[in-house]
């Protein structure tokens, strides 16, 4: 029974996740972006969840599938919850280069039960850059300062095409195995 204690810290983590960008996207419907910016740190930092996993032998099959679609909901959850606050174009932009990346993955022909999934270095720093340009969004937005509004959007919707860019160059194309 122990043993499968371990499991219980990061899949915590990783469920809380989407809750909290949940949270985020109301917060922001409901124009309070500072408190937006709260959940949305707090739902970024529990993608240290692998890293606990590690820490606690804890790595499963189920995390390798559960953790990416988490970030996905977040990441999903985030273009909503900016969609409100930047810019159209660059709204556009982010929600376009996402949809690429998941149509990219879709299109891999890897079923969930031999899943081992690969995230290129670009893909991994495009998210890490992604948080960033969610958080000055919403703290420009807070703070009444559309500059930072609009440097954190055009970063968010840069991220996403470097994400794009990322998986395109770096995951086999479907047929090849």
């Amino acid at each position: 029974m122990k043993e499968k204690l371990k499991y219980i810290p990061p899949n915590l983590l990783t469920a809380v996740r989407p809750i909290l960008g949940g949270v985020a996207v109301h917060e922001t419907l409901q124009h309070r972006p500072l408190a937006a910016l709260a959940y949305l740190a707090l739902a970024q930092a529990t993608d240290m969840d692998g890293a606990v996993a590690r820490r606690l032998g804890a790595e499963s099959r189920f995390g390798s599938f559960f953790d990416p679609a988490a970030d996905g909901v977040l990441r999903a959850e985030t273009a909503v919850a900016l969609a409100a606050v930047i810019s159209p174009i660059l709204g556009v932009t982010a929600v376009a280069a996402e949809a690429d990346v998941l149509w990219q993955n879709k299109q891999r022909n890897n079923p969930p039960e031999d899943i081992d999934p690969i995230i290129p270095k670009g893909a991994k720093w495009g998210t890490a850059a992604q948080s960033i340009g969610a958080s000055l969004t919403l703290l420009g937005k807070g703070l009444e300062k559309p500059v930072v509004t609009f440097v954190g959007g055009a970063l968010v919707a840069t991220s996403s095409i470097a994400r794009s860019r990322s998986y395109r160059k770096h995951l086999p194309p479907k047929n090849e195995q």
